[in-house]
């Protein structure tokens, strides 16, 4: 039983009088640009971690899928390089990985690299590799197997989410917000397979520098007197 029209007149005559404050500063969705590398570090009672994380551009990006493919061939999954190479050769981590699109996908966000030590190993040779396994795909193109593997198991992670109406639902809302059109989720797939080798070795010379990227390391309470 509200009368609108009489509700506006109150809503004038008590509120309209009060002078509006100044319009409040939006909210920052992009870091400046870095211009060092940053390190933190925090002596704990835990066991050591390290985590290397690089500023990269939003999910409509058109670099996005090339990191993607950076990402996958990299660190993610135990056939990646970084899993190969610290934990199964050299046995100087007892996991490591990479996740892509921390902590969203949005905005600007990080790529970013972890390794937990093995024993009687530290975070500094770990990321030595890291250093290393980038170094290399900037100087060199990934394998033509590398880039076909990232591309059938995106296709099929994609595909699959499109199976029942739940996940389509998921995938055209999640398109509507992070890529500003519900109908860009069918344009994902042409967009990972127009990935090239010489696409994934210029995002690694763009992206994953020194100067872009902050190292963070947990340092177990007892080892900080060595």
């Amino acid at each position: 039983d509200v009368d609108a029209e009489a509700a506006c007149r109150r809503a004038e005559l008590y509120f309209g009088r009060i002078c509006s404050g100044p319009k409040p500063e939006g909210p920052r969705t992009e870091v400046p640009e870095q211009w060092g590398e940053r390190r933190v570090e925090v002596v704990a009672q835990a066991e050591p971690i390290l985590v290397v994380g690089y500023h990269r551009p939003s999910i409509r990006h058109q670099d996005h899928f090339p990191l993607d493919a950076f990402a996958n061939i990299v660190g993610i999954g135990r056939s990646s390089r970084l899993y190969e190479e610290m934990v199964k050769n050299r046995k100087i981590a007892v996991q490591t990985g990479c996740f892509n699109g921390f902590p969203g996908d949005k905005y600007p966000n990080l790529i970013a690299f972890y390794a937990i030590p093995a024993k009687d190993h530290t975070s500094a040779e770990c990321l030595a590799v890291i250093d290393a396994e980038i170094e290399k795909l900037q100087t060199a193109p990934v394998t033509a197997e590398e880039l076909t593997k990232y591309k059938r198991m995106t296709r099929k992670r994609l595909l699959d989410s499109m199976k029942s109406n739940q996940g389509m639902a998921e995938m055209l809302a999640n398109a509507e917000v992070l890529l500003g059109d519900w109908r860009a989720t069918f344009d994902q797939l042409q967009r990972v397979e127009a990935v090239t080798a010489a696409d994934v070795q210029r995002v690694a010379k763009t992206y994953l520098t020194r100067r872009n990227r902050t190292v963070g390391e947990i340092v177990p309470e007892q080892s900080t007197s060595r």
